[in-house]
């Protein structure tokens, strides 16, 4: 709901193509594992509070209401909340109680209790499999299939049986009389285990060009969507570059296909095909997403020598038009948005182009240095990554200097910037140093762990370094967060523990967490440990693959 004001109050924000990216992601990417849990979980002591208020509880509600909002209609949907705030007004309500006004509200056209029970009362969502979209000239057809999707392609015991009520929502490109334009379409109710064949039926004629339907057009259901027809997904991609898709099915669409290869559902070399449809993208969000494709798959190739050289040269590729666009300063006129891209693009420059930037950030950095409290020395948006670059490309002198600003500037942001850059000194004994000097006491407890994650986030080298020294310190760092809330300890963990890639580390990390174990943060661990294996096997996978590794090569 806060969303759904947002957009109303400032619709030049664009905001609910950053649901998708941003709420919509962290619900999926966390509901993927087999140690998530569904949005309606008993508690049986309050500690467990803690643990289940996550990604599943905040974010996927969202998408939850979300779903049923784009299934009712705006009309149905506020008509189904206002029969609930009069009919329990100053009572106590059940969860059903609104499920039930929303049904009532459609005069029990549409099951609502149906559809909602199947996405609050079981774990996990679907990936929705679609057969080739055939085309007649005045209507689609195409068959679907629905079965639970996993982060790492699993099938556990329970996979045969279970199944959603989908909305199913569809967007195709159709010639009118003057122009092409982009249709929407309410295609049914999708509600079994069983294959199911749908038409979509226009009004006006299908284009003679090739034409593409996405379907879950407007990401309004959180499940991912598996074209099987490789001339689909190609007619997409020219979609995407023409922008004839709107925003959040931009987004959503590279999303998709990132997890979907990373479960072996499909081949990696799709998302690269894919990405080089965003060389033109314009929008702040799907920025946003295009930067965790990116850095994701940086994430896992990073130690991989000469394979990794070639990815940062063809993400460097990618974003170079774009990042030229908008240069570094902020310009006369330019919107929120505007600034939002800015601050992306440039985190990308300096992540994937970094030595063709250093000097420009060395000059910024050299410029915040002389008067770290004027706004006006370097733009809060470009901060942390130009940080980074210089202290990448400096040494103990720079990360010294960098922690002296700390001392001047006031707000917890402006030091955010700083904690968040200091583990990128490139030396390890530096490294080190940060850790020492975040874990003694000098850096107020609900911020230590930002250079931690610094540190963490710098490199293969980093990454090691952080996560040796989490074990080989883990009793001091823990009772030094004992008295504070679990969500530091669950922090610690995340960023020490996150981001590795073979069978080996997770069950390193499995078999250290059950000699040392911390409750409160089972669930967490859990789900690093299964990502770190489906990362493996992802990893593999690209290495293996031909379009992936022949892309790159280009």
């Amino acid at each position: 709901m806060q969303t759904f004001a947002a957009d109303v109050v400032f619709p030049e924000w664009q905001i609910w193509t950053s649901f998708v990216v941003d709420d919509q992601a962290a619900a999926l990417s966390a509901d993927a594992l087999t140690s998530s849990h569904p949005i309606q979980v008993p508690i049986r002591r309050a500690e467990e509070v803690e643990e289940v208020f996550d990604a599943i509880s905040y974010h996927k509600g969202a998408c939850v209401v979300q779903l049923i909002r784009a299934y009712l209609g705006p009309d149905v949907f506020r008509a189904g909340l206002q029969l609930y705030m009069k009919r329990h007004a100053y009572k106590n309500t059940e969860t059903t109680d609104l499920w039930q006004a929303w049904e009532d509200a459609t005069e029990g056209k549409k099951p609502v209790l149906k559809v909602m029970a199947s996405w609050t009362e079981q774990m996990g969502f679907p990936v929705l499999s679609v057969s080739k979209i055939q085309c007649d000239g005045s209507k689609f057809r195409f068959k679907v299939k629905q079965s639970w999707f996993l982060a790492d392609g699993s099938k556990p015991p329970g996979w045969e049986t279970k199944f959603w009520s989908i909305p199913l929502l569809a967007s195709y490109e159709s010639c009118g009389s003057d122009e092409i334009q982009v249709v929407g379409t309410d295609v049914g109710l999708y509600d079994t285990r069983e294959e199911k064949e749908f038409t979509i039926e226009t009004n006006q004629p299908i284009c003679d060009k090739a034409t593409w339907v996405k379907l879950n057009a407007g990401q309004h259901v959180p499940m991912r969507v598996l074209y099987e027809d490789q001339s689909d997904i190609e007619n997409l991609a020219e979609a995407v570059k023409a922008k004839s898709l709107q925003s959040e099915d931009r987004a959503g669409l590279l999303l998709d296909a990132y997890a979907l290869a990373k479960a072996g559902l499909q081949g990696p070399g799709q998302v690269l095909i894919l990405l080089k449809a965003y060389e033109n993208e314009d929008n702040m969000a799907v920025w946003d997403a295009i930067e965790q494709v990116l850095g994701g798959l940086s994430t896992l190739l990073r130690g991989e020598g000469k394979l990794y050289e070639d990815f940062v040269k063809f993400a460097a590729r990618l974003v170079q038009k774009q990042a030229e666009r908008l240069g570094w300063e902020d310009k006369p006129g330019e919107g929120h948005l505007d600034n939002l891209s800015r601050s992306i693009l440039v985190r990308l420059q300096c992540r994937f182009a970094g030595e063709t930037v250093k000097d420009k950030a060395q000059g910024l950095f050299q410029a915040y240095l002389a008067n770290p409290t004027d706004p006006n020395s370097l733009n809060s948006n470009i901060k942390t990554p130009v940080l980074r670059v210089a202290l990448q490309h400096g040494g103990r002198e720079q990360m010294e200097a960098a922690k002296k600003t700390l001392e001047k500037v006031d707000t917890v942001a402006e030091k955010k910037d700083v904690y968040a850059a200091l583990g990128f000194t490139p030396k390890l004994q530096d490294k080190e140093a940060v850790l020492d000097w975040c874990t003694s006491g000098a850096v107020k407890l609900q911020d230590f762990f930002y250079p931690m994650a610094s540190v963490a986030g710098s490199g293969p080298e980093g990454a090691e370094l952080c996560y040796s020294y989490m074990k080989n310190h883990f009793d001091r760092i823990h009772n030094l967060v004992k008295k504070g809330s679990p969500s530091l300890i669950m922090a610690v963990i995340s960023y020490c523990c996150s981001g590795f890639a073979s069978k080996e580390r997770a069950d390193e990390i499995e078999n250290f967490f059950k000699e040392n174990p911390v409750p409160l943060a089972a669930r967490r661990v859990a789900q690093i440990v299964e990502n770190t294996k489906a990362n493996a096997a992802f990893l593999q996978r690209m290495k293996g693959d031909k379009v992936f590794l022949d892309i790159l090569k280009a």
